[in-house]
């Protein structure tokens, strides 16, 4: 049996064994200091809810709805979120590293201090997000990043193929070898360089 309980007031909040977990609403529940590694938490409903110092490594969190969440010090690494919703949530050191997000909702989502170190972001719906972090090695294949800002976001390393990038901020002082000429060509800023055609040598010139 596993008891899910309110940080504050410690009320028991769910008591559901794990293989009824999935699908249950959670509605405006504030969760602290929790580690529920592992489980499966797919298409719970956690809208409106409040995180702080939870452990999720590992856990399924597939179609799970956690928009407009608050989270504070939250450890989703290694956890397999894709389709989930975390819609206008707002994130502070959030650990995601290696995670699975493919085609997951974040518009705009606000993360600061964010760990997303070779997460797999491919499809997801990342639309005037702002992002303050990791993103080293991150898989952004065909996701919807326009209007967001990661000037202040290392993505060294990062796979934009196929990336939607009209009115994206790109260009901040973290990024290294996710060139900066890549990136504004990639967000249609500039064309790339043409290198100028070298005029045809006459015959004659090599004898003079």
């Amino acid at each position: 049996m596993i008891e899910i309980c309110d940080g504050m007031t410690g009320k028991v909040l769910l008591a559901v064994e794990a293989a009824d977990l999935p699908g249950k609403v959670l509605r405006s529940a504030r969760l602290t200091n929790g580690e529920f590694p592992t489980l499966d938490f797919s298409r719970v409903v956690l809208s409106y809810s409040s995180l702080a110092h939870m452990v999720f490594r590992q856990a399924r969190f597939t179609d799970a709805v956690m928009n407009n969440t608050f989270m504070v010090d939250v450890c989703f690494e290694d956890a397999i979120m894709d389709g989930v919703d975390l819609s206008e949530a707002t994130i502070i050191q959030g650990t995601f590293r290696r995670a699975n997000l493919r085609n997951a909702k974040l518009r705009y989502v606000k993360m600061t201090n964010a760990d997303l170190t070779e997460a797999d972001l491919s499809g997801a719906n990342l639309s005037m997000a702002v992002i303050h972090g990791d993103l080293t090695g991150a898989n952004l294949a065909r996701a919807d990043l326009q209007g967001a800002d990661l000037r202040a976001a290392v993505i060294d390393r990062a796979n934009f193929d196929g990336a939607k990038l009209a009115n994206a901020k790109l260009i901040g002082d973290r990024m290294t070898t996710f060139h900066a000429e890549l990136a504004r060509q990639a967000a249609g800023l500039e064309k790339p360089t043409v290198q100028p055609k070298q005029p045809a040598r006459s015959w004659w010139r090599a004898w003079r």
